[in-house]
């Protein structure tokens, strides 16, 4: 016999709330530790499917892996679904990739999937189904890729100039399509020079709305003490694909931009959700326990809490844009049959349950829908 218990909503609310929140995931070693901004406070699992692994994307509901340890099989590559717990093993790749875009669902055989190296100047891709990847070699340097209603967008960046282009697969040919118009040779893009910047880093984000923009993030960096903060500025952008206007932002309008220096980025809405910095941007650095938010109005950096399993030189932090990922790999790990059950991050999360129906009610829990609870 079943028993159904529907939440009160203002509980409900905060569950809800869960599940839009990115989380940052630190990795090091076989050890894995979430970071909730609801909370302000880590969970630390062990999950043989992330230990080892970099994350290159996070799109769909599924995770873009590949070998952390350049010693072992850096080429070794697959994408994961922690909810559905499917596996798809991509080609080997020869070289080393810093992020990873899909143009579609993985369950859609046209789905291109695209690869840019660290080095910025080489792309692989291919379609979900390949045996082999195309690798291609470029003499200006792409240094941020996305994708965008099932297109690839990529920045091409020579000298002080950039371009936005299209990729696409043709055959075991790859091909750079420009969307320069009304006689431009580049992008109108402000120039950004500071005396301290050894680095940049650049992103290519698609904004809210799906009006055909993107907001095109800068990161300028010093080498010194990067590994503790060092010195970073941001700048954004609204870049228009249809019109190729770039604009320089001030207000990103009630939302919040998360970037890590391995995978893409993204932003989602902070008007609604008081534990997220509005008009702010989430980074981490290229590895280490730095992890911090860089206010667009007075640009000023507040680090946060750094993760129990960071070291210094060793650890990978990734914001990752899949926010129910930590519950089904709880779920994973207890061996439960039921990945429906997407509600409980934590301890308190438990309790708050364990308050409403009672503690032996709350371990039989067998599977929840939206307000819905039901119990063995």
């Amino acid at each position: 016999m079943s028993s159904i218990v529907d939440i009160p909503s203002q509980d409900n609310q905060e569950m809800k709330k869960r599940h839009v929140v990115p989380l940052l995931l630190t990795s090091d070693g076989d050890k894995q530790s979430f970071y909730s901004l609801i909370e302000n406070r880590y969970k630390t699992i062990s999950h043989p499917v992330l230990e080892g692994k970099r994350i290159l994307g996070s799109a769909y509901g599924w995770l873009v892996l590949t070998n952390s340890n350049l010693l072992a099989d850096p080429g070794d590559c697959c994408l994961w679904n922690p909810e559905s717990r499917e596996n798809i093993q991509l080609p080997q790749l020869d070289g080393f990739y810093d992020r990873c875009v899909l143009s579609k669902p993985p369950t859609d055989p046209d789905c291109l999937v695209v690869f840019k190296s660290y080095c910025n100047f080489e792309l692989t891709i291919g379609r979900i189904n390949d045996a082999e990847f195309v690798r291609v070699s470029f003499e200006d340097s792409i240094v941020a890729i996305s994708s965008f209603r099932g297109e690839i967008y990529g920045l091409v960046k020579f000298g002080a100039y950039y371009e936005l282009v299209t990729i696409h697969l043709v055959g075991k040919t790859v091909e750079l399509k420009s969307l320069l118009i009304n006689g431009k040779d580049h992008l109108e893009v402000p120039e950004l020079w500071r005396s301290w910047v050894t680095s940049q880093r650049n992103y290519l984000i698609e904004s809210p709305g799906g009006a055909g923009d993107f907001f095109l993030v800068i990161k300028m960096i010093s080498s010194i003490g990067i590994r503790d903060g060092g010195e970073v500025e941001f700048r954004v952008f609204r870049l228009n694909v249809n019109g190729l206007v770039c604009v320089e932002l001030e207000d990103l309008d009630g939302h919040t931009i998360f970037i890590s220096d391995w995978g893409d980025g993204f932003c989602c809405p902070s008007s609604e959700m008081s534990t997220i910095k509005p008009n702010s941007i989430y980074y981490t650095n290229m590895c280490g326990r730095v992890m911090c938010v860089y206010d667009l109005d007075d640009r000023s950096i507040t680090p946060l809490l750094p993760s129990p399993v960071a070291r210094r030189h060793m650890s990978v932090n990734y914001w990752i844009n899949l926010p129910g990922i930590l519950p089904s790999i709880v779920n994973l790990l207890e061996e439960s049959d039921s990945m429906n059950c997407r509600v409980l991050f934590s301890r308190l999360d438990y309790l708050r349950l364990e308050r409403i129906v009672g503690s032996s009610a709350a371990k039989r829990m067998v599977d929840s829908e939206k307000v819905v609870f039901v119990f063995a």
